[in-house]
């Protein structure tokens, strides 16, 4: 990583990764949510294959958000099983919005350092 990433405390990257992935996946979820609607609303030119896409993102945005409320309790509450179960579930979402190039890139650099405080302090 770059030098400005290891100056960062852990604590600070444990906290800035759950508040990232709380925003981000109520930003995606009522996006997602108000793309199904307006599918519903109109009735011509849409595909299986969008409203698949839309309720994958429903699902994905939601273990998004979980994922950051898993990372807060776990550090706060020092809990290794649900810090561990939100850094799993924030997995899936960066995969479906790959198009955005920005929450992948994010999401693998603080992940990696995340999986190493796990490891050094709960084990």
């Amino acid at each position: 990583m770059c030098e400005s990433c290891e100056k960062c405390s852990n604590e600070s990257c444990i906290e800035f990764f759950a508040v990232w992935n709380i925003i981000w996946g109520i930003i995606f979820f009522l996006s997602c949510i108000v793309s199904i609607v307006e599918l519903h609303e109109e009735k011509e030119g849409n595909t299986i294959f969008y409203h698949v896409v839309l309720y994958i993102g429903v699902l994905f945005a939601a273990l998004y958000t979980l994922s950051g409320i898993f990372i807060l309790i776990g550090h706060f509450k020092d809990s290794a099983l649900l810090f561990k179960c939100g850094l799993i579930l924030s997995n899936p979402f960066p995969i479906w919005a790959f198009g955005t190039v920005f929450i992948p890139i994010v999401h693998a650099m603080i992940l990696l350092r995340l999986f190493k405080v796990a490891g050094s302090r709960w084990n």
